[in-house]
């Protein structure tokens, strides 16, 4: 029966489908790109100080950060195949490396089929949750991330969810960076890998 269907597919295609393959692939590369606002959820201090609150100015990096890699490592190497550049500004020197090696599946989907409709990315609220030492200087925080992308290729529907925490801490020229994460990744779809799991921490100690 597979097969029957097959065939007739062939007999019909020169009078149904008169695109050539090369304008079917240049559609697949004009997928528009997806740009994904973050809200920020409840934020909280963990200190052993006098009570604390996680600055304005704190807040905001810490939240572009996060967009900088959901928008140009998430939303665009599912797209196009590759992270953008700039996607290792929002890694420090250690979480790079991983980033470049070991836990490049984990933290972006490189290399997949690629879509022939928009990314359409839903995140979660993102809480924070910031450390702060003796001093009450808040030297970590800590963001979950509750994040789905759906989207369609040549072969069906793809669903990849992460979820976690991504932990950031300022880098010596002040620019808070993600420096740690404990992700899951599952992805749904044909061509796709099963679900992938891991934890990596290498964040600096408080004092």
């Amino acid at each position: 029966m597979v097969i029957g269907i097959g065939v007739l597919a062939i007999a019909l295609s020169s009078g149904s489908d008169k695109k050539p393959a090369r304008e079917k692939a240049s559609a697949v590369a004009r997928v528009p790109a997806t740009t994904v606002t973050l809200q920020t959820g409840v934020v909280t201090v963990e200190t052993a100080a006098k009570p604390v609150t996680l600055d304005d100015n704190v807040r905001t990096q810490v939240m572009n950060t996060l967009a900088l890699y959901v928008n140009d490592g998430v939303e665009m190497t599912l797209r196009t195949g590759m992270p953008d550049p700039t996607l290792a500004n929002a890694f420090d020197d250690a979480a790079q490396t991983q980033l470049n090696g070991a836990d490049r599946s984990l933290l972006v989907d490189q290399s997949y089929p690629k879509p022939t409709r928009a990314i359409a990315v839903t995140v979660q609220p993102v809480p924070l949750t910031g450390l702060a030492d003796k001093n009450g200087t808040v030297v970590l925080v800590a963001a979950g991330l509750d994040l789905v992308a759906i989207t369609k290729t040549a072969g069906g529907a793809v669903t990849v969810t992460r979820k976690g925490e991504l932990l950031l801490a300022p880098s010596p020229d002040g620019t808070w960076r993600i420096t740690a994460y404990s992700l899951q990744v599952a992805r749904i779809g044909p061509g796709l890998l099963p679900p992938v799991t891991t934890k990596h921490t290498t964040a600096k100690k408080t004092s």
